[in-house]
């Protein structure tokens, strides 16, 4: 090691004269990573910043180098920091790769690196912010809480925190603390339209469709950078369609449809949106001619059979109408708002034994989902509450929605024990 020592006092003297000779401005303070005074400079924290410099620029092998100097100078919390950095954007770049077998030894070490760090000032609360992205990585949600809560006591406007606090309460299922940090991180970054995409869609799900068309047009009007489908201005308006036609605003949910090309997933449903506005406004033979030629691709569509058996009811055609919500409720059983349509289609037939024994699936379902949003607001108020999450990815396997089943049960699993649950208040003070 002294030996290196020496060979880089050596090197860098030698570099140092040199651009003294040619007229270097360097001893000025016009010094960056890559002049030669940088080696000089006597202050740790200079020489944090320019190895932190190098990483950002994709220069791990610099990054080190300065870490290897600053612990040999004694400088052991601000080596740490770079070396966990370097470790936590090797282990990050692994995990965005679907890597894990060799992204989580490397966060685990960049987390012994951090939690060696003595300092308790500005270091500390910098290593506090790399620890909870970390932690959210190793998808440990409670302890990369504590973390970004700490971090917030400290910093109050950090929006990494505020993006990290948003991402757990919403994948805990506690949305309106999502929604308290996710309007943090809009008022922090003007152009960044994504916590107005992800407050849209938890405000969509409380059905709150107002204050969700008003998220979503604002989401619009900014950037979506990221290759995350979910970021799709495509689905956004498709999303924005459907919370317009559920409040009534037929027209302007067909402006909406008019401006964009709907994703191949999302077809059927952008046109079961265009036959029902089409319906409402009075086209009716423009709606009947849209649903008909988008059932003919896509005949097994829940949307469009729904939407189509409104159509037939509203021009008198009971039986038609029937056939297509017999369907509908056959590819779901839980499809409540078909299945009340087809109470309402039997009562019309005369088929009174029908509609009864459809009114008692009807409730059965209705029931299930009234349990369901009782669970969500308790989860919503809870949200270090295991057992809750549980009981929801139950109902949720009960009612068929496998999705949503698998979402609540890696909520539980990100509850901390019992006896260090989240409380309701932040901890703000913790590390």
């Amino acid at each position: 090691m002294r030996t290196r020592r020496r060979l880089l006092l050596l090197f860098f003297g030698l570099v140092l004269l040199l651009g003294l000779l040619g007229g270097s401005l360097a001893a000025l303070g016009r010094m960056r990573w890559g002049d030669a005074a940088w080696y000089f400079q006597s202050s740790p924290d200079y020489r944090l910043r320019c190895g932190q410099q190098a990483l950002r620029r994709g220069d791990a092998e610099q990054a080190a180098e300065v870490a290897l100097l600053l612990e040999a100078d004694g400088h052991r919390d601000q080596a740490a920091l770079l070396k966990g950095e370097l470790l936590f954007r090797e282990g990050k770049a692994c995990a965005d790769g679907q890597d894990q077998e060799h992204a989580t030894p490397l966060l685990g070490n960049a987390e012994k690196q951090w939690n060696r760090i003595r300092n308790q000032g500005d270091l500390g609360v910098e290593a506090a912010a790399l620890l909870g992205q970390c932690y959210v990585y190793l998808h440990r949600l409670s302890e990369a809480r504590v973390a970004f809560e700490y971090v917030l006591a400290n910093w109050p406007d950090y929006i990494d925190a505020h993006r990290g606090l948003a991402t757990i309460y919403f994948d805990l299922g506690a949305l309106p603390r999502a929604v308290m940090h996710l309007e943090k991180v809009a008022d922090l970054d003007p152009h960044d339209g994504r916590p107005y995409r992800l407050m849209g869609l938890i405000y969509k799900d409380l059905k709150q469709e107002s204050l969700a068309v008003e998220c979503y047009r604002k989401a619009l009007e900014r950037d979506l950078p990221g290759r995350n489908a979910a970021q799709n201005p495509a689905l956004i308006r498709r999303e924005l369609a459907e919370c317009l036609v559920t409040t009534g605003r037929y027209a302007e949910a067909l402006d909406v449809l008019r401006e964009f090309t709907a994703l191949p997933a999302e077809v059927s449903a952008a046109e079961a949106l265009r036959g029902e506005c089409l319906q409402n406004l009075g086209s009716m033979s423009e709606a009947r001619s849209v649903l008909d030629l988008a059932l003919r691709q896509d005949a097994g569509s829940p949307d469009l059979l729904r939407a189509r058996a409104k159509l037939h009811a509203a021009e008198n055609e009971p039986e038609a109408a029937a056939r297509l919500l017999e369907k509908a409720v056959s590819l779901d059983r839980h499809d409540y708002v078909s299945r009340y349509q087809l109470v309402q289609v039997y009562h019309g037939l005369g088929r009174k034994a029908d509609a009864l024994e459809q009114e008692r699936l009807g409730e059965k379902t209705r029931n299930g989902f009234d349990e369901l949003t009782r669970l969500g607001r308790e989860a919503m108020v809870r949200p270090g509450d295991a057992a809750i999450r549980l009981r929801l990815a139950d109902l949720c396997t009960k009612l068929d929605r496998p999705g949503e089943a698998d979402m609540w049960r890696q909520a539980a699993a990100a509850c901390p024990p019992p006896a260090a649950a989240v409380s309701d208040e932040p901890a703000g003070n913790q590390k």
